[in-house]
């Protein structure tokens, strides 16, 4: 917390002398973003928990939906998903929104909107929605 004040007071400091006019302002939203960075590689660090246990919760709701485990895998095959897409895939399915889903993965936001952008073209949907109802309907085809 001591570091945010910090932080705010340096971003403070910035706007009074005129740094954050339009002529800086690519420059000091790198500095943010870095300084973003280096909380959340903090957070990380003191996160006694590795980023997969705490997705595992979420991940084996939709994975129970395929009542056989080799079907999950025949459908990441054929659309040639990553396990880090497949969480992503669950979790957008659960309902999460960007932040909320870089919050869970331990990504940026530019990552989980990368990630996103691929599952959409590997999956050939154009949003959310479609995505969710292109999983069910693969899991109720593979269910029968």
């Amino acid at each position: 917390m001591d570091g945010l004040l910090k932080f705010a007071a340096i971003m403070v400091l910035l706007y009074i002398f005129g740094w954050l006019g339009k002529k800086n302002s690519r420059m000091v939203e790198k500095w943010v973003d870095n300084i973003a960075g280096l909380f959340n590689k903090r957070k990380r660090n003191n996160n006694p928990a590795p980023p997969d246990s705490r997705v595992t919760e979420e991940r084996s709701k939709l994975q129970k939906a395929f009542r056989k485990p080799e079907d999950l895998e025949n459908f990441m095959k054929e659309y040639h998903l990553s396990s880090r897409e497949w969480e992503v895939i669950e979790l957008v399915c659960d309902g999460l929104t960007n932040k909320e889903i870089e919050d869970k993965i331990f990504s940026s936001l530019a990552t989980v909107k990368d990630y996103l952008h691929k599952i959409f073209r590997k999956a050939g949907v154009k949003n959310r929605v479609q995505l969710v109802n292109f999983i069910r309907n693969t899991i109720d085809e593979a269910n029968r």
